[in-house]
């Protein structure tokens, strides 16, 4: 009998970091040294790569050795941000420090990843609009979204009466925004006296949920 003996040949494998967005290499890749044959488990070889998300990987990770060298890749995509505002509409849409309802929103993700953000409801706030990117992808650059709103406003029906024919002599009507302090003062009128002992009891205050006249 004459026995004649063999032994696995050499092999490699290599593995790629790559941006899923630009195909750029972010690190160095790897050559793992094996041989034909040998199984090799791909979870050794990941890297966590600073201010990147891994968002692909091989769809088997444990691999066998080959007697050509084997590619294998891990697909990461960039970290990024959207950031919600919530804001009272005013004059001044080009600055928001002055009309913040909430504190901004911070949402984590990475370049590609989809995101959507809600409308909120605030006491004393009706919604009016919004930026056009609420929901979308997330990009490189961060997304900033903003929700606008304003306050709801009753209106203030101001009546100065006869007290003899109840005739009304002079009327005023204007709008006051909920939680808002008004005060209505008595007016002269030619050819007549103040009441002073009818005053009506709401001629001052805040406006709350519901038109007032006084």
């Amino acid at each position: 009998v004459i026995d004649v003996y063999y032994k696995a040949k050499s092999s490699t494998i290599v593995v790629k970091y790559v941006d899923k967005n630009n195909g750029n290499e972010l690190i160095s890749e790897k050559t793992i040294e094996g041989k034909v044959f040998e199984k090799y488990n791909l979870d050794n070889a990941l890297e966590e790569i600073e201010g990147y998300t891994l968002v692909e990987k091989p769809e088997n990770m444990t691999v066998e050795f080959a007697e050509e060298a084997k590619v294998y890749t891990f697909y990461y995509s960039k970290n990024t941000q959207v950031i919600v505002k919530y804001l009272e509409k005013d004059e001044t849409l080009e600055t928001d420090e002055d009309n913040i309802l909430l504190e901004e929103i911070i949402i984590d993700g990475y370049v590609g990843k989809d995101y959507v953000t809600v409308n909120k409801n605030f006491e004393t706030y009706n919604y009016e609009e919004s930026s056009e990117n609420t929901t979308g992808k997330m990009t490189e650059e961060i997304i900033i979204v903003k929700y606008y709103y304003s306050k709801i406003k009753y209106g203030i029906v101001e009546k100065h009466i006869d007290v003899k024919t109840e005739e009304i002599l002079e009327t005023k009507t204007y709008e006051v925004a909920v939680g808002e302090t008004y005060k209505v003062n008595p007016r002269e009128i030619e050819g007549y006296d103040l009441v002073d002992t009818m005053l009506p009891e709401n001629a001052e205050g805040v406006v709350e949920d519901k038109p007032i006249e006084v």
